[in-house]
């Protein structure tokens, strides 16, 4: 999986430790959402509006949704509820990864 290099932007807020685990729960919190769709059989458009109109109040949040979207779909879809299962954690805990290291 591609490194998500893209949580810098929301690991560099100006954070204490306790901040930054916030942040970096949000982060995993939305990218299992989002594989968890994509495992679903969702389509990207599908979510992208729906993301984008749920968010609309909040466009940074819309940015990076999208951008967890756009990595989710270049994973392959499975077909066993286990590699399912498992294909979510792995996202998330890449992104959340990511997160904490920045």
């Amino acid at each position: 999986m591609r490194t998500l290099a893209f949580i810098l932007i929301l690991a560099a807020l100006p954070a204490g430790a306790e901040d930054k685990q916030k942040i970096c729960s949000t982060v995993g919190d939305m990218a299992e959402n989002v594989m968890t769709h994509r495992q679903g059989g969702s389509k990207m458009s599908d979510m992208l509006r729906l993301y984008g109109e749920e968010l609309v109040a909040v466009p940074a949040a819309v940015e990076q949704i999208s951008k967890l979207t756009l990595l989710a779909f270049e994973q392959p879809l499975f077909s066993t509820e286990e590699s399912k299962r498992e294909a979510v954690i792995e996202f998330r805990n890449n992104a959340e990864l990511g997160c904490f290291k920045s």
